[in-house]
């Protein structure tokens, strides 16, 4: 079990990371804007964590089932965008410095 000390650094972590995320310009319009940017980079970082490729579909099922999520409760990511949204979102010319 993680110390106290290591779940403060994470959420510290994850806390930066969600502010970075949401600071990136979204150039997408109308309707195309269902899921937020910082969602999708949570939940890419999330995959990355986890080292599982369906993760994403694992984890909406998940939620859809007992409406709880590793997704949502450890990366704070309110809506699970499927695996080829993710994609295209986290493809999209604003991650570009």
């Amino acid at each position: 079990m993680p110390s106290v000390s290591n779940a403060r650094a994470l959420e510290t972590l994850l806390d930066c990371f969600h502010q970075a995320a949401s600071a990136v310009p979204d150039p997408r319009t109308g309707s195309n804007k269902r899921y937020d940017v910082s969602d999708a980079a949570a939940c890419a970082l999330a995959t990355f964590f986890f080292q599982f490729p369906s993760f994403l579909d694992f984890q909406r099922r998940m939620h859809e089932e007992s409406a709880r999520s590793n997704c949502g409760s450890l990366f704070g990511v309110s809506k699970i965008p499927s695996d080829n949204q993710n994609g295209s979102l986290m493809k999209m010319g604003t991650w570009a410095a």
